[in-house]
């Protein structure tokens, strides 16, 4: 399939658009899902495989979303024809959307990649499903996550990291210190450390990062961890919990888990153009690649204030 991403998305998605202009759009999706649970579908995953598009609203927002996500894989992965993408780049995607976007946007960018691979398969007999790779993504994102959206760097996490009992203190290292998700310190292995660095090689997007290098009383308090139980473990929601507590009780605004991320980004960005000589461009590159993506403009969102 050749042209550009808004023709192609038109291409595809006008294939699974059933509205009806004569009648009520509501009647012909409500028809289609009936009939989609008589073929057998039982969830309403199975039922969105079966059914197309039968809403302007819904057809202009999924045209937008999907359009984003061609032009996206064009830029990281270079692929240009929409038939050449398949789950990885999905799951790449929406691992991205997830670190900007509230968890509502998320799971409409879902929803409308799981309906592009509807059409995808009306236009080519293939048998795509996206629905894995989607719901992986939206898995990972955390409670805590989803309930504070949008996170900002914290102004004095020194402050509040000394409140922290451990294993908390130095989860919340590993975050700040060293970029992490919450998802990635919370089961570390022997696998994951080596030379004094930590390696992750099972991230959200897929991307493997092997250059995390944590100040060497961090590094030893996980290696110490794993040494003595076999892994570093952290249960989620009583981190979140134990963090909340003490940002609050140094006065700060609760920011979520994620807010140490933010904090790292900013004090990496400004140490690499600081000390390593790199310029703007390069720093917002390297500090991406740090933090799991390949998009330097992602570095730029987290250093918004």
């Amino acid at each position: 399939m050749r042209g550009s991403p808004r023709g192609q998305v038109n291409s595809i998605l006008q294939l699974i658009d059933h509205k009806d202009h004569a009648n009520s759009t509501t009647r012909s999706r409500h028809a289609a899902k009936l009939q989609a649970r008589k073929d057998g579908a039982r969830t309403s995953s199975d039922v969105a495989k079966k059914t197309g598009i039968y809403s302007y609203a819904t057809r202009r927002v999924y045209q937008r979303l999907c359009e984003e996500f061609l032009q996206f894989s064009r830029e990281n992965d270079g692929i240009k024809d929409a038939q050449k993408i398949d789950e990885v780049h999905v799951e790449r995607f929406l691992a991205f959307k997830a670190e900007i976007v509230k968890f509502s946007s998320l799971k409409a960018y879902a929803s409308a990649l799981n309906k592009f691979a509807v059409g995808l398969n009306a236009f080519d007999g293939g048998r795509r499903d996206w629905t894995t790779a989607t719901q992986s993504v939206k898995d990972g994102v955390s409670l805590e996550e989803r309930s504070c959206p949008d996170p900002k760097a914290y102004e004095n996490p020194a402050a509040f990291l000394q409140a922290l009992d451990e294993p908390f203190r130095t989860l919340a290292e590993l975050q700040l210190f060293g970029g992490l998700r919450v998802s990635e310190g919370l089961k570390l292995t022997e696998k994951n450390l080596r030379g004094g660095k930590l390696y992750l090689t099972m991230t959200k997007g897929g991307r493997r990062r092997e250059t995390i290098v944590l100040p060497e009383s961090t590094f030893r308090k996980v290696e110490q961890a794993i040494l003595k139980d076999g892994e570093f473990k952290v249960v989620d929601h009583q981190y979140s919990y134990a963090l909340k507590q003490a940002v609050i009780g140094v006065g700060e605004k609760w920011h979520g888990t994620h807010g140490l991320r933010w904090n790292y980004v900013q004090y990496r960005f400004e140490e690499l153009q600081a000390h390593d000589g790199l310029d703007y461009d390069e720093a917002l590159q390297q500090v991406a690649l740090e933090i799991g993506h390949g998009r330097a403009s992602i570095t730029e969102w987290y250093l918004r204030k």
